[in-house]
């Protein structure tokens, strides 16, 4: 196995820092699920072992959970924070791509500048029906999504201040 390279190590470290902040994206999910449904500790935690931190419940089921709490229970956050819902429906896609699919290291290009040579677009392997079409994200999309995801934790630490405190 060789080493990458600067440019390589560059497009795997900014793959982990998405993958990275859809888990936090995700935690922060599971805090406010468990906070609403639980009162104690004790019990948060105890859901979050067998339910929430599990392959029993995906990504999506915990999105439509959110969504439907958000409808019937925090109406004033939801009208407060409209790009909430979208900015968490925008993140889905982007986290299966960079937790499941291969990158393409030798595709993925760049810039040069003042500062040196900067990513300028991450490509994955993908194929859809049968057929190889790439996944590509630009630099401008990936900021974009980390300002969506940062949206999305802020909103959860809004919603879990706003909720009365475990015992």
């Amino acid at each position: 196995m060789k080493l990458p390279t600067p440019f390589e190590y560059d497009v795997i470290a900014m793959r982990g820092i998405i993958i990275a902040n859809t888990i936090e994206v995700e935690r922060k999910m599971d805090d406010f699920l468990s906070n609403h449904f639980c009162a104690t500790i004790e019990r948060k935690n105890e859901l979050c072992e067998l339910l929430f931190f599990t392959e029993r419940i995906t990504f999506e089921m915990k999105k439509t959970m959110v969504f439907a709490l958000l409808k019937d229970h925090y109406k004033k956050f939801k009208s407060e924070h409209k790009p909430f819902v979208q900015n968490l429906q925008d993140i889905t896609p982007y986290r299966n791509v960079f937790a499941h699919y291969e990158i393409e290291l030798d595709k993925c290009e760049s810039i040069d500048t003042p500062l040196g040579t900067k990513i300028s677009t991450l490509v994955f392997k993908k194929y859809k029906s049968g057929k190889y079409k790439p996944a590509k994200y630009s630099i401008t999309e990936l900021n974009e999504l980390s300002e969506k995801m940062n949206y999305v934790i802020s909103g959860f630490k809004s919603l879990l201040i706003e909720m009365p405190p475990l015992t």
